[in-house]
């Protein structure tokens, strides 16, 4: 009876036995199964981590970019506004200066006009002297003597040299101030075409 209880236990630690080896096996596949699963993990978890490692260095230099062309953009707006503020300082000073020479324009005409008028009064008072110094003449001509007759000849020649010669001179003057006036007339008529120029081309810049 002993024996057969001995070969009892030993049968049933043999079994314990292949049983512990059968669950040694199974939890040994388990634990290399799991660990096959968490290596798979860890190497998509590292693939992702590069991929996003990526994609933000990407992302960086992307903002880096817009940062830069913003400040680009910025920097080109402040110096339109600038330039614009330029512009518009330009196109009022151009008005200022058209105005300007508009009105010495209207001066130099108006002094044109007054100068020719006057030398014509000049002229008609000049005219009317020596033709009543002439008249003078022939009366007292025909109450002098003979011999006095040739003197106030050549008074009246000499007086009518004078007159003639102060007719010329003031026919030159009024000539060279006329030439003076339409010479600076000319001259401001053109900076006034120049600043009326510049004044279109400012106003064509700034729209």
């Amino acid at each position: 009876m002993a024996e057969a209880l001995n070969q009892e236990f030993l049968a049933t630690r043999s079994n314990e036995k292949q049983e512990l080896q059968e669950l040694n096996d199974r939890f040994a596949n388990f634990i290399e199964k799991e660990l096959r699963e968490l290596r798979r993990e860890l190497e998509l978890l590292g693939r992702e981590r590069d991929r996003v490692q990526v994609e933000r260095d990407g992302l960086a230099e992307d903002l880096a970019a817009l940062k830069q062309r913003l400040e680009e953009e910025t920097r080109k707006r402040e110096d339109a506004e600038h330039n614009l503020v330029l512009f518009r300082k330009d196109v009022d000073d151009a008005t200022l200066s058209r105005l300007e020479l508009e009105r010495k324009i209207e001066s130099l005409m108006d002094e044109i006009e007054f100068l020719k008028k006057l030398h014509e009064e000049e002229l008609r008072d000049l005219q009317v002297s020596v033709e009543s110094q002439q008249v003078q003449q022939v009366e007292v001509e025909a109450t002098v003597k003979p011999e006095l007759t040739a003197a106030l000849r050549d008074i009246r020649a000499q007086y009518e040299s004078i007159a003639a010669k102060n007719l010329q001179e003031a026919e030159e003057w009024y000539k060279s101030k006329y030439a003076d006036l339409s010479d600076a007339a000319n001259r401001n008529h053109e900076a006034l075409r120049q600043a009326k120029q510049e004044m279109n081309e400012s106003r064509r810049q700034i729209q």
